[in-house]
């Protein structure tokens, strides 16, 4: 605190023109102005304007005055009326008062201040650093070069300065803005809630103790809130905000990716459309996304995060932390550090990491992904994806068609008897718990697949597999030769699709389909087979039973040997070269005799128990293509 006495003196007006007073003023911290009021004698007399000094003498504190002496013009004293006056400073440093009539003031060089008080006014300031206070009214301050402060109280109050004539600062007690003037910074005072508008420049915009909006513009800005609620417009990287403890609850507006790291403020709302991130700090934050694809972490916390349309990740680090989403607002995902649930939230994906140990979907199709801990992933409805990732883990499907991803023979998989058509893709031997259809095994390495009671696809890798359906008809995909189908009698109606040559023999299996376009060979067994080639040229043999043989594209040799039984060819065609081989039975000797064209089928008789029956075949075809 600082206390400095004041004292007025005559000069051109007298003891009758003005009450001649005296005291002091005390300045608290921070405080810079004060206001001295000087009593105007009215009179009739018709005089010209009159002067009088206001000095300052003994400051506290061992404070030195660089200015202390003021000069009041008293204007239109005599209570006729005037045109309004011109006040001219001189080329140091004046202190001019106005009237209330609206003056023009010409401060003039010098580091001059200049009040205008009552009426509109026209200040200006000249050369040096000025303090221009146009008062009340609408009143024009121009600064001119050096650093200047311009006081206004209203929009109505008009600021002027040219580019490199310094830098300047407006200081307002009502909501201002810097647009089309060339001034770099704006301070706001009192306690209102008032607001703060930068232009192009690197502006730094300062709140009162009132609730304020502050807008620096599209340059580098610095925005520092003071006490209240405030609000700040970010739009440029190099942005600065300064909010100090306990200086209320506080936003960030923003139109870029941005942090509220190292921040004292609470709340960060992102704009636009662009894909932007916003980043917490350790208060309790709320985060809000714009219309493009955000990135929300709130960091410690109990926080909130509110995504709008457009494809968000959310990073949830306590239990506290909200995730809120508006159903058709993209299709997002949560990453927590702790155990988390969709329940309730328009949210789709969560993926657990550090040290979470559970994850809960919705009525949405979920994809629940684990940590390397052991996890429970528990679905709820909607057609899921669960993966444990590492650890031995227990996923828990819904109704929908669900799919899992194991990576442990350990990893427990639960789903109740209608729950959907569920899949599970594995990476280690594994076996199918009950209500789960699908095992598709992944990866090169020679691991083992096994079904349950129901109809179940297993479907082998790269590598030699073992495959056993068990009950129910099974279909099984092999791309290895050493890949063993095991199916028991009396477990079914088995199919067996194949990338690579595959045989029925020894294996209770009943049809195999070769895929692709590679020459490979099927060939069945005792039971009544089903052999379908593929578009490359197969060799098929049906073994015993009686066998339905397919060829497909390409030049297919349909091969018989004895005890073959009654087999049936479906697609013969001369015109693909195919042939028909029972070199096994004949031995070499033809005999076309055997050879029976029996209405538009050809039927190839050895003896009452082995018959070939050619579809839509002609007996001259089927004869050109023996192979006896």
């Amino acid at each position: 605190t600082v206390k400095v006495y004041w004292q007025t003196y005559n000069q051109t007006a007298g003891y009758n023109d003005y009450t001649s007073l005296s005291g002091y003023l005390t300045f608290a911290a921070g405080e810079t102005v004060k206001t001295v009021r000087i009593p105007i004698t009215n009179d009739s007399l018709d005089e010209v304007n009159e002067a009088f000094t206001l000095e300052l003498y003994n400051p506290s504190n061992n404070v030195t005055l660089t200015k202390n002496v003021g000069t009041a013009i008293i204007v239109d004293d005599d209570g006729a009326a005037a045109a309004p006056a011109t006040l001219n400073g001189t080329g140091n440093a004046d202190v001019l008062f106005g009237g209330n009539a609206g003056e023009t003031i010409n401060a003039g060089d010098g580091d001059d201040i200049a009040f205008g008080q009552g009426g509109n006014d026209t200040v200006n300031g000249g050369q040096g650093n000025d303090s221009l206070d146009g008062g009340t009214g609408s009143d024009l301050l121009t600064g001119g070069t050096g650093n200047d402060t311009f006081y206004v109280d209203g929009a109505a109050d008009d600021v002027v300065e040219l580019s490199g004539q310094g830098t300047d600062l407006v200081v307002a007690t009502a909501s201002y803005s810097l647009a089309g003037r060339v001034v770099e910074n704006l301070t706001l005072t009192g306690s209102a809630n008032i607001d703060a508008t930068g232009n192009g420049l690197g502006n730094t915009l300062t709140g009162n103790a009132g609730n304020n909006n502050l807008d620096g513009g599209g340059a580098n800005d610095t925005l520092i809130g003071g006490a209240g609620n405030d609000t700040y417009y970010v739009q440029a990287i190099g942005d600065v905000v300064v909010e100090l403890s306990g200086e209320g609850a506080d936003l960030v507006v923003s139109s870029l990716t941005w942090s509220l790291a190292g921040l004292l403020v609470e709340n960060l709302s992102l704009t636009g459309s662009a894909d932007l991130n916003g980043t917490g700090n350790s208060f309790g934050n709320s985060l809000s996304g714009n219309a493009g694809h955000n990135i929300l972490d709130g960091g410690a916390g109990s926080d909130t995060l509110t995504g709008g349309l457009g494809n968000d990740t959310y990073y949830v680090d306590a239990a506290g932390d909200s995730v809120v989403e508006a159903s058709g607002g993209g299709t997002d995902l949560i990453i927590a550090s702790v155990s988390y649930s969709l329940v309730g939230k328009q949210a789709e994906n969560l993926t657990l990491t550090g040290a979470a140990a559970s994850a809960t979907g919705n009525g949405l199709a979920n994809v629940l992904t684990g940590n390397v801990g052991a996890n429970l992933l528990d679905a709820g409805g909607g057609h899921d994806s669960l993966d444990g990732g590492a650890g031995t883990d227990t996923m828990i499907g819904g109704s929908g068609n669900d799919s899992y991803l194991v990576d442990s023979t350990g990893d427990v998989i639960t789903e109740a008897a209608g729950g959907g058509t569920d899949a599970v893709r594995s990476s280690a031997t594994y076996t199918l718990s009950a209500d789960v259809e699908s095992l598709t095994l992944t990866g090169t390495a020679s691991i083992n697949g096994t079904g349950n009671a129901v109809g179940n696809v297993l479907t082998g890798n790269t590598g030699s597999n073992v495959l056993s359906g068990g009950l129910g008809n099974d279909t099984y995909y092999v791309q290895n030769t050493g890949d063993n189908v095991v199916e028991l009698g009396g477990e079914g109606t088995d199919v067996i699709f194949s990338t690579v040559s595959y045989s029925l023999n020894g294996r209770y299996a009943e049809t195999i389909n070769l895929t692709g376009s590679a020459n490979i060979n099927a060939s069945g067994n005792s039971l009544t087979n089903t052999l379908v080639g593929n578009d490359g040229n197969n060799t098929l043999n049906g073994k015993g039973g009686k066998d339905g043989l397919t060829g497909g594209l390409g030049a297919d040799v349909f091969l018989f040997e004895a005890s073959n039984g009654k087999d049936t060819i479906t697609d013969f065609s001369a015109a693909q070269n195919d042939s028909i081989n029972v070199n096994a039975i004949t031995g070499g000797v033809a005999d076309n005799s055997l050879v029976a064209q029996v209405g538009g089928n050809v039927v190839v008789t050895f003896n009452a128990s082995n018959t070939i029956t050619v579809i839509g075949a002609t007996q001259a075809d089927v004869l050109a293509h023996m192979v006896w």
